[in-house]
């Protein structure tokens, strides 16, 4: 049989198929969603498509699907050797209409672990990722967290993050925010940075 450049985006396609977590109603927002653009949520939940991954370019399944196997891996493995545990989802009930669903890397008595994956190894965290385990720290009840980036090239650089309350209420008010664009079938404003050009949805956004 041969084997051709397909076979590989179909086999890293059912991957991120299997391994993503679906979306639920509208009053479960993921920590993901609110820690990045608002309108590139929107869009997923709106025009994205669970079940195919129909609007991810094949070259982006491939981008996610060596983020999300290198972080399996990681976290199965410092599992086993650690007192982490790996990956237990958690939902935190902001109110009767809004529930926080998230995911961490690694859990420990005291700690929150999330592993990202970069180019380049970032001389101080990304706002996004901060925001990110920052909301964990709270959810799952620790005081410390590591974010850990980890480069195509090797390097790893390890940043201690103590919790913050405004980073919180930060996400707290993002998931709101969303929640009501959704409900309403409003479309949230841009949040322009330089992640806009890997965006699936940036041609989509700009026609808006």
């Amino acid at each position: 049989m041969e084997f051709t450049p397909s076979l590989l985006f179909s086999a890293l396609r059912r991957f991120l198929i299997d391994q993503l977590r679906p979306y639920e109603d509208y009053n479960h927002i993921h920590v993901t969603e609110v820690c990045q653009c608002l309108r590139k949520a929107w869009f997923n939940r709106k025009r994205g498509d669970a079940k195919t991954l129909k609007h991810l370019s094949d070259s982006k399944c491939v981008v996610l699907s060596y983020g999300l196997a290198l972080h399996h891996v990681l976290a199965e493995y410092l599992s086993r050797d650690s007192k982490f545990r790996a990956e237990e989802p958690i939902e935190y009930k902001i109110s009767d209409e809004l529930i926080l669903c998230g995911r961490a890397d690694l859990i420990g008595d005291s700690s929150v672990v999330e592993f990202k994956t970069c180019r380049k190894v970032p001389e101080r965290p990304y706002e996004h990722h901060l925001m990110q385990i920052n909301a964990y720290l709270h959810m799952y009840g620790k005081s410390t967290g590591y974010l850990v980036y980890i480069s195509a090239y090797g390097d790893v650089k390890v940043f201690d993050v103590c919790r913050s309350e405004e980073l919180w209420r930060a996400v707290v008010l993002r998931a709101e925010k969303l929640r009501k664009y959704l409900i309403s079938d409003e479309l949230p404003p841009p949040e322009r940075s330089k992640l806009c050009e890997y965006c699936e949805w940036k041609f989509h956004c700009a026609q808006e």
